[in-house]
């Protein structure tokens, strides 16, 4: 239950609107948000949002709903379903790298003295 919630949130810090909504109540407040520890991070961490990305392309690939709601059946809407779901995968395994390297930046940092 506890990583279905991190997943939610973490898929929620992904939301545009809610980066937006954040640096609008940081600026206001006059506070700002933590950064990232060093540069290599804050370089993965836009790698990752570019991750985030490519899922969501694949997902709303206009392709592919265009197919499914004009009513097209057979051989294009699977090729479209396939299409969109390679373009998904291609996506989850660039965020599930990055974030693995992250991890292990970030392991190694506390381990090291």
């Amino acid at each position: 239950m506890n990583t279905v919630k991190q997943f939610l949130i973490m898929l929620w810090s992904a939301c545009p609107y809610t980066m937006l909504g954040k640096k609008t109540y940081h600026s206001f407040k006059g506070t700002a948000p933590a950064a990232p520890v060093s540069d290599i991070e804050s370089k993965l961490a836009v790698q990752a949002r570019i991750g985030w990305a490519i899922i969501l392309v694949g997902f709303f690939c206009p392709f592919f709903w265009i197919t499914l709601f004009s009513g097209v059946r057979g051989e294009m809407l699977y090729f479209n379903a396939a299409h969109s779901g390679f373009v998904m995968l291609f996506g989850i395994g660039y965020l599930l790298r990055v974030r693995y390297i992250i991890a292990k930046i970030r392991k190694n940092k506390i381990k090291a003295p």
